[in-house]
């Protein structure tokens, strides 16, 4: 799988099952439970450090947006702050992608912005902190279950579940022993009777599920073309009709048609978005298409399909009218933030604004959006955060 493969992987993972480092940044919830106010952003990093038996190894801290280490470098893995905490790990092996999130083994808790330990590593998984809640792995269970930011279990079901999601908007979705997905709300009990094949998290009121099991026509998974939007009660507000489709986000999504797979990962088929009535706003007419931030969404044409992911093709933005406002120019793309958004073209990364205007030169490897001010890239083989400007607030190689 390639590095952008990944990239979009990511971003149609987050759509249906939020794990811990989502690739496009999501707003705090506010005053979810009642506890959390906010303070100033903090960002992992991975360090190079010497152990006290001289061997060289990367750990990870978190660094706030002047480059100062907050939190010092001590975990094999961690995930980005969220509602105050964040996830982190001992044990874990992180292979060679320094991005936060991507390790395996070991055991995960959580942490303040001061760096204390609030929740005890004990977890072989675990997820953000979303409503006050977050959904843990005790080590040896298998099994999900809910705890408060003390660390208490206060949500379990019948023994927890093999696979659950973060709250959002109320509600979060869990998955049985039988492969049925379904959504919770706070007190643990089932919101809704239906189950479904695959799920979204709730974005904007609605969330995108899939009603039929995918359909082997011997030359691989056809989608069942039933994946629609229900209401927090379950009631169909957009009929089951779509072959794959994105979460709603500033009253759009993107949704394919005629398309084969196994939702999130569909293949062929045309890319349009449709409002929260399911009436199409922009027709489907695209190879490929990313969800809205900041009044544009990326889209692309004369991609090909690898493993349900997008090859090739060049990739521009269209606003809210379908219009294209950045042409078709670039080999790969993210989503807008803080006014500007990563581009590719030939195999180096940007940041270009709103009217298409480079801002930040074509010199690194990989990109992604901006958040909270800072944006994670890699130039020379070395990950670093940069502002807006341009300029290095950070790099693994020392300020």
């Amino acid at each position: 799988m390639t590095d952008r493969q990944a990239m979009y992987l990511g971003l149609v993972i987050t759509c249906f099952v939020i794990g811990c480092a989502a690739v496009a940044p999501q707003p705090e919830a506010p005053g979810a439970a009642g506890m959390w106010t906010g303070s100033e952003t903090l960002y992992p990093a991975p360090f190079h450090v010497r152990e006290s038996d001289g061997h060289e190894i990367w750990r990870w801290g978190f660094i706030n947006a002047r480059g100062r280490t907050v939190v010092e470098p001590r975990y094999d893995d961690v995930c980005e702050f969220s509602e105050g905490l964040a996830a982190v790990n001992l044990g874990g092996k992180h292979g060679k992608d320094f991005r936060p999130g991507k390790s395996q083994g070991g055991v995960w808790g959580f942490i303040d912005e001061t760096g204390r330990i609030v929740v005890p590593l004990k977890y072989e998984k675990v997820k953000p902190f979303s409503e006050g809640l977050g959904a843990v792995v005790v080590s040896g269970e298998d099994r999900f279950v809910f705890i408060d930011r003390g660390g208490t279990i206060v949500i379990r079901g019948e023994g927890g579940w093999p696979v659950a999601a973060s709250f959002a908007e109320g509600l979060a979705a869990v998955r049985d022993g039988e492969d049925n997905w379904t959504y919770i709300d706070r007190s643990g009990r089932s919101a809704m009777k239906e189950v479904f094949v695959t799920v979204q998290p709730f974005s904007e009121g609605l969330a995108g599920v899939d009603k039929g099991r995918p359909i082997d026509d011997y030359k691989g998974l056809v989608s069942s073309g039933q994946v629609g939007y229900i209401d927090p009660t379950g009631r169909w507000v957009v009929l089951p009709r779509f072959s794959g489709g994105t979460e709603f986000r500033e009253g759009l999504a993107a949704v394919n048609t005629g398309g084969k797979g196994d939702p999130p990962l569909v293949w062929g088929g045309k890319w349009g978005f449709i409002d929260n009535k399911g009436q199409w706003a922009i027709p489907p007419s695209f190879d490929w298409a990313l969800p809205f931030y900041e009044g544009l969404a990326g889209v692309c044409r004369g991609a090909q399909t690898e493993r349900g992911l997008p090859s090739g093709g060049l990739w521009g933005y269209v606003n809210r009218t379908g219009q294209v406002i950045i042409p078709f120019l670039y080999e790969d793309i993210g989503c807008f933030s803080a006014g500007l958004a990563p581009v590719c073209l030939k195999g180096k990364y940007g940041f270009i604004d709103h009217g298409g205007r480079l801002r930040i030169d074509y010199r690194f490897e990989r990109a992604e959006m901006f958040r909270e001010g800072l944006a994670y890239v890699r130039e020379n083989g070395l990950w670093k955060y940069i502002a807006p400007d341009g300029k290095t607030v950070w790099s693994q190689s020392g300020n």
